[in-house]
């Protein structure tokens, strides 16, 4: 039997009922645009890690790191393309303060303890670990229910081992780890 072509009524008629059906039809029909998935798993670099006591590690700890410091702070935050909106989501207006990272890293050192309490995680931050690489590039060792993990964060851009955080805990630690390493007093 031979193929008919569809007459000008034919196509006409389809295009009207496609118009007038689209609106009734489910939203799975219709093309979804594409969207990059935002998570990261930044958990897979587990580590067996003993905690070494670092030479700057001592009583006004912030003068006698071995590198470049001084210039983190909170303004650093705001430069990170990803804080404003995904802050907002997350509920939060800041990051733990200078202050209260500084307090705890020094409570930490007096009490020969060698983590501190990521302030709003269940995070313990070994600050002993913290390397710096770089000028704008901390690595460290971090205890997540009990198992620890090496990340490294830039805390120029803002990024957590290469992306941006997928929640308010890892936006805290990031910003924990770069106070340790680069934070002012």
């Amino acid at each position: 039997m031979p193929v008919r072509q569809p007459r000008r009524r034919d196509v006409s008629l389809m295009l009207g009922l496609s118009l007038l059906l689209t609106p009734l039809m489910p939203a799975t029909v219709a093309a979804k645009p594409h969207h990059h998935n935002h998570h990261h798993n930044h958990w897979n670099n587990r580590v067996d890690h003993r905690h070494r006591q670092p030479s700057w590690a001592r009583q006004n700890w912030h003068h006698h790191r071995p590198w470049r410091h001084g210039w983190y702070g909170p303004g650093y935050v705001d430069r990170w393309g990803w804080w404003g909106p995904r802050a907002a989501s997350w509920g939060i207006g800041s990051l733990a303060t200078a202050a209260l990272i500084n307090s705890a890293v020094s409570s930490a050192i007096e009490a020969k303890q060698p983590t501190i309490v990521v302030p709003e995680t269940s995070y313990w931050l070994d600050y002993g670990s913290v390397e710096v690489p770089s000028d704008n590039t901390v690595t460290f060792v971090v205890n997540r229910d009990g198992v620890n993990y090496r990340m490294r964060a830039n805390c120029l851009s803002g990024q957590l081992n290469g992306h941006p955080p997928n929640d308010s805990s890892e936006a805290q630690l990031l910003n924990a780890a770069c106070q340790v390493a680069f934070g002012a007093l």
